[in-house]
């Protein structure tokens, strides 16, 4: 049973099918996400990807792996190696996969404070406010978007490092 929290981490059983009452077809297994220090959840996610890519019923393969990560700061690493790791486990099981970037609003929040400790950044009323939070969307979107692009050249080294390595071996 999988139940969601805003204020900790949801349980979830990464066995157990979520299916849609429109489309039964559409199936979702939700790991629990894995957190620095605990391998136990990795090691469940890494057997469950491995298991699912031997069975032959294509109901029970698995179609796309999302992967969610927290959007990064500056000064951060985009990808921990288990995630990679993850990613790798994808690209050798020809396993399409998505990243989806989470917690945006902490990056926002980051631009935020920056902007208003600058000089630039003074609110004496409500409508500086509001400019310093534009100012800071604008600064985290430019950010995100520098960061990503610069990280993502070398994770796409990577995964065609990868990918490279994979194809040499078949």
């Amino acid at each position: 049973m999988q139940t969601v929290s805003h204020r900790a981490r949801g349980e979830s059983d990464i066995n157990q099918e979520i299916t849609s009452d429109t489309n039964p077809y559409f199936v979702i297994h939700d790991s629990k996400g894995y957190e620095a220090g605990d391998t136990s959840i990795f090691d469940e996610l890494v057997t469950f990807i491995d298991d699912r890519v031997k069975r032959i019923e294509l109901s029970e393969k698995i179609h796309m792996v999302w992967i969610c990560i927290a959007t990064p700061c500056a000064g951060s690493r985009v990808l921990e190696y288990r995630t990679e790791h993850i990613i790798k486990l994808c690209v050798e099981n020809e396993l399409p996969f998505l990243v989806v970037f989470t917690k945006y609003d902490e990056l926002v929040a980051e631009c935020f404070l920056e902007l208003a400790d600058s000089d630039s950044g003074s609110c004496e009323t409500p409508e500086d406010e509001d400019e310093i939070k534009r100012m800071a969307a604008e600064n985290a979107i430019k950010e995100r978007h520098n960061f990503a692009l610069n990280s993502f050249r070398s994770f796409l080294t990577f995964a065609m490092n990868t990918s490279r390595l994979i194809m040499r071996r078949l």
